[in-house]
């Protein structure tokens, strides 16, 4: 159990004096009376004890905050891949603090970006330091995040690919067709993983689609030009969400 806070207090404008005295309700510190009080009249101090004078006695009001001294970030390193995010949870201490609020900053927002919630997105290979700073009394850790490139399964027309999903995870493929034309990309899953799909054209998302396939399969046509690489992420996604 760590050391109970004591503090002082200066009275002095509050006292008028002191009446010596066994115990007895008009002796001990002499405390002034407001003006609001007695209007300056005979009645100009009352000790503490005095009765049927409640208002004389004197109230203390303190404002008490407790400083942020510390915060910890959860996980302190964390690897991710370009387009993919990461969540970090920040502890601040001690944890009755008045203000627990907190910002959030990236070293290389061109690497990795963070929101204000501490989710860290990957935006391009290399290293970054997330900080996560009191908005109490500036304390403040880190994070290093390393962003790996995507790795990418060259599609060929026709093909079948195969694959563990879960929540989150994801695969990336690149594809470039032969011809101008539309073209079908489509999930199934035995255990109905719940898949959506996203078609890009260099970094600019064309279309998404969840459930179009039915069983929580993603199902995506689109009119692709010939010689053009187009990007396809399949991802585990969530049963609760459709679209």
């Amino acid at each position: 159990m760590s050391e109970p806070h004591r503090y002082s207090f200066d009275i002095t404008d509050a006292v008028q004096g002191w009446l010596d005295g066994d115990y007895e309700q008009d002796k001990g510190i002499v405390f002034k009376a407001l003006d609001s009080v007695e209007n300056g009249t005979s009645y100009n101090w009352k000790t503490m004890g005095s009765y049927n004078r409640a208002s004389y006695k004197p109230t203390i009001s303190v404002t008490y905050s407790e400083w942020v001294t510390g915060i910890s970030i959860s996980p302190t390193s964390a690897t991710i891949s370009v387009g993919t995010t990461r969540t970090l949870t920040a502890t601040v201490l001690p944890a009755f603090a008045n203000n627990q609020s907190v910002s959030w900053t990236s070293s290389n927002s061109t690497v990795a970006s963070v929101s204000e919630t501490g989710v860290v997105t990957g935006v391009g290979p290399g290293v970054a330091t997330i900080s996560c700073i009191s908005n109490d009394s500036g304390v403040r850790a880190t994070c290093t995040i390393t962003v790996t490139p995507i790795s990418y399964t060259t599609m060929t027309d026709g093909s079948v690919y195969g694959g563990t999903l879960s929540i989150g995870k994801h695969f990336w493929f690149q594809f470039t067709p032969p011809e101008t034309g539309y073209y079908m990309f489509m999930s199934s899953s035995l255990n109905a993983t719940d898949v959506r799909g996203y078609l890009f054209n260099g970094s600019s998302e064309l279309i998404s689609n969840d459930d179009g396939a039915g069983n929580f399969q993603f199902k995506i046509c689109y009119k692709l030009i010939a010689g053009t690489t187009y990007r396809l992420r399949v991802q585990g996604y969530s049963t609760s969400t459709t679209g």
